[in-house]
């Protein structure tokens, strides 16, 4: 990348805002900034007759753009100028600041380098050397400057120093290091020595110190660890782990005094001793004297019979114990629950089996009070099966209430498959219809979800509902709403074996309303009453249709004929500004106060009329332009001076009147 100056290069530019440049055009007699090359810089200067812009830039050949590199000097206090709409010119310039000149003594001034050198700072230091001055001067050259200075007999002597032998200052210094010795031993008697000693510890004092807090003193203290014996060591003469294993044999609270009484109560709370205990002793005690079980009077006292009391032996003794009733159902017959059926009054607990209900008869529960009349319990899910015929294996057809406990709902499902038909409760009190394991209907609480086809005659709906649309990528809510539709539905019309879709709204989509396809529907029609129709971009009307007509905002683009009955109204603007801009109106008028250079934004495709009046002899300078008649019009002194511009490619201009 190179900085390249060029003479007579200039073009055009629209940019706008503080951002890089973007070339067009050509001037008659110049070069584009082509001849820069690509990628080299260049100094510019970027002007529309009031505010100017000089700087160095990067052109760039893709784009044809030159960058702003450097702001020099502009007229927004020396900072990239923020251009509106309009056009400008940009040419090569050679800045001021970056020209090098005589000055009226014939002298240059440098702010800055040459070559990468500072001249006044190397002049500095050249002014503080000596005429005929080298680096290279030999021993010789040396001592005869200095004898130059202290005289031929200056006494220089290389094998003196301070007018002592060398042989003084070594046996001086062998003396110092003897007494620094003194009577070490060899191996201590260097520093070296020393610092091996000593481990080559720069802080052997503070290591010694931390190794002595961490020993347990002589007086005692306290351990913060455990105390490990290698071997057979003793602590005042007890080899504590023999100790230790002779009391892990020992029970705890072993004592070696008990008393009889407490080695009686030991003894006896021990099982199977076969000890003779006082309760024993009781016992005997109630027992009479010659006790006899076959003793008449006794048995019965003790409310038995004797054999020969009862008259049906044989089938007393046969009578098998599952016959009798149990600790559940009473010790007595009429406790229990007779075959011919009777009043429970208590629970029925089933630990296996079925309950039969034979053809003809029904389970009858009733009940008074708020207790539940039929109350099932359980893990879940828990569920009634209702099954076609009479056996108990067929589940084709059949169907199944569950109650599942993790929802807390209750469902209705087919029993082969399990396919649900209906739901209901769970934790937020839905109810649900399916068809085929597929939901259909579903009540929510914002209101009621049908998924699928819903058929009726006459679908009413009030309206006045807040609606909030489902996902996350907005915060959008309405009020008063009678129907929604989400993204990817759509309202159509069927009829005679044609379906056209009258509304169809899909996400990324424009949202369409009317008939599809062609035939059988007459085409589409939208009424707006006595206010009329509006078209809206965004937020803003771009069409309305009026009692007299249709009323655009904005531009109108037919791509096919256009067939007006009446007449076309163009919209007139009074131009104040100096911007020539044709979205302002297709017809607009001007009366200049001052000499005026006016600015364009016209597109390709877009043209206007403008009506001028000169005012008092003012004069008009027209934006970079092509005039049919090879020259800008000069205008009338009288009335208005009508011109026709348009843009294509560049801006034209004819004079009308």
């Amino acid at each position: 990348m190179a900085l390249i100056l060029k003479d007579r290069v200039k073009q055009q530019t629209t940019t706008t805002g503080t951002g890089t440049y973007t070339l067009s055009g050509s001037f008659d007699g110049f070069d584009v900034f082509t001849e820069i090359g690509d990628g080299n810089e260049t100094y510019y200067c970027c002007t529309d007759g009031t505010d100017f812009e000089v700087g160095r830039g990067t052109f760039t050949a893709s784009g044809t753009t030159l960058s702003r590199e450097e702001i020099l000097s502009s007229s927004n206090s020396d900072a990239a100028v923020n251009w509106t709409a309009g056009t400008r010119t940009i040419f090569c310039t050679q800045p001021a600041d970056k020209a090098v000149f005589l000055d009226g003594s014939g002298n240059i001034s440098i702010p800055g380098t040459i070559d990468g050198r500072d001249l006044a700072t190397d002049g500095t230091k050249l002014d503080g050397i000596e005429s005929g001055a080298t680096a290279d001067q030999s021993a010789s050259e040396i001592l005869t400057a200095v004898k130059t200075v202290d005289g031929a007999a200056s006494g220089l002597d290389a094998d003196l120093l301070d007018g002592q032998h060398g042989s003084y200052y070594t046996g001086y210094t062998d003396s110092a290091v003897a007494n620094l010795v003194d009577s070490a031993p060899t191996t201590l008697d260097t520093l070296n020595e020393l610092a091996a000693a000593l481990g080559d510890d720069a802080n052997f004092s503070t290591t010694v110190t931390n190794s002595i807090a961490t020993k347990l003193p002589l007086a005692g203290g306290t351990m913060t660890g455990n105390i490990v014996m290698s071997g057979a060591q003793t602590v005042d003469g007890r080899d504590l782990s023999v100790d230790g294993a002779k009391l892990d044999g020992i029970e705890s609270g072993a004592t070696a005094d008990q008393t009889a009484a407490e080695i009686k109560t030991a003894y006896e709370s021990n099982a199977d001793t076969n000890a003779f205990t006082d309760a024993d002793h009781t016992k005997l005690d109630g027992i009479e004297t010659g006790a006899d079980v076959t003793d008449t009077a006794n048995v019965t006292a003790a409310g038995a019979l004797m054999d020969s009391e009862v008259t049906n032996l044989a089938q007393v003794k046969a009578f098998d114990s599952s016959d009798y009733a149990t600790a559940a159902q009473g010790t007595t017959a009429d406790a229990a629950l007779p075959k011919a059926g009777g009043t429970m009054t208590g629970g029925l607990v089933m630990s296996g089996g079925n309950i039969t209900v034979d053809s003809g008869y029904q389970v009858r529960v009733t009940s008074s009070g708020t207790s539940p009349v039929l109350d099932i319990a359980g893990g879940g899910p828990n569920f009634i099966r209702f099954r076609p015929g009479s056996g108990f294996s067929n589940t084709a057809d059949g169907v199944d209430i569950l109650y599942r406990t993790a929802p807390n709902d209750l469902l209705i499902e087919r029993s082969e498959n399990a396919n649900k038909i209906a739901e209901f409760g769970g934790d937020d009190g839905h109810a649900k219809l399916l068809y085929n394991g597929s939901d259909r209907i579903e009540t929510t609480s914002g209101g009621t979800t049908v998924t699928g086809q819903l058929d009726g005659e006459v679908i009413e709906l009030a309206g006045g509902v807040t609606y909030d649309p489902p996902g996350s990528g907005g915060t959008d809510t309405a009020t008063d709403v009678g129907l929604a539709l989400h993204s990817g539905a759509r309202v159509v019309m069927g009829e005679g074996g044609y379906i056209r879709t009258i509304i169809d709204a899909t996400a990324s989509q424009p949202l369409q309303f009317g008939q599809s396809g062609t035939g059988y529907f007459a085409g589409s029609e939208i009424y707006g009453g006595a206010q009329g129709v509006k078209l809206f971009y965004n937020t803003s009307s771009k069409l309305q249709t009026l009692t007299g007509g249709v009323s655009v905002t904005g531009e109108l683009d037919v791509s096919g004929d256009l067939d007006l009955e009446g007449a076309l109204v163009e919209k007139v603007y009074n131009l104040t500004g100096t911007a020539l801009d044709p979205s302002n109106g297709t017809l607009q008028y001007k009366t200049l106060s001052a000499n005026t250079t006016f600015t364009e934004t016209f597109a390709d495709g877009e043209s206007m009329t403008l009506m001028i009046d000169d005012g008092a002899s003012y004069t008009v300078t027209w934006p970079t332009m092509t005039w049919a008649s090879g020259s800008a019009p000069t205008l009338a002194t009288t009335g208005y001076t009508t011109v026709v511009l348009w843009h294509q490619g560049g801006l034209y201009g004819a004079v009308v009147s």
